[in-house]
């Protein structure tokens, strides 16, 4: 089976290497597709490296530098449709990030929680206009592994943000305890522990 890289991961994994000073530590990952195409094709098994070697170099930049590297969105995207045996849209739809056997759209959020965090968690903004019908919200872990997957309707997170703040209402804001308390877990399955 072949995949395409998103655009997006292009972009993002030379720049955290960049940034990390591991520019030489990688080896080339053999890269095939047609002449004079920009879309790139790997295997599987490659991105699943590629994946791992992100979820290292940030893991390592944020010990070493104290600050983060926005790879989680593009993680949770990959886990979510992995582990949920989801589909990526195809072409990308503004907030919808994959969809369900049923062919409804999926948003999925994602949230690394760091133990020497003070603040707050508090899912990004979301997309109120686009057509989904449910939100995930991955949450990571310091080593950016997935530790749980919650899931909630469209109208459950409409009827929790009309409840809040106005100035909340109209970006979609919420924090990660308040969905926690609201969604439903849908991976690992209760009982499960995380891998």
């Amino acid at each position: 089976m072949v995949l395409s890289i998103a655009s997006g991961m292009r972009r993002i994994l030379p720049s955290a290497v960049v940034r990390a000073g591991l520019r030489g530590r990688f080896k080339r990952v053999r890269v095939w597709g047609c002449r004079g195409c920009r879309h790139r094709r790997v295997t599987v098994y490659q991105v699943d490296k590629l994946m791992s070697e992100t979820r290292r170099l940030a893991s390592e930049y944020r010990r070493a530098t104290g600050q983060v590297l926005p790879v989680s969105a593009e993680l949770a995207r990959y886990d979510a449709t992995r582990l949920l045996s989801l589909q990526p849209v195809d072409p990308p739809r503004a907030g919808v990030d994959a969809l369900d056997a049923d062919g409804r759209g999926c948003q999925i959020k994602s949230r690394v929680l760091f133990r020497d965090s003070r603040s707050r968690e508090r899912i990004g903004q979301l997309n109120l206009e686009a057509d989904w019908a449910r939100l995930l919200l991955v949450l990571l872990d310091e080593q950016y592994e997935t530790q749980e997957i919650l899931c909630m309707s469209r109208s459950a997170v409409e009827d929790a943000i009309a409840g809040g703040e106005p100035g909340r209402q109209r970006r979609g804001a919420m924090s990660v305890a308040k969905f926690r308390v609201l969604a439903e877990r849908v991976w690992p399955p209760v009982g499960d522990s995380p891998l």
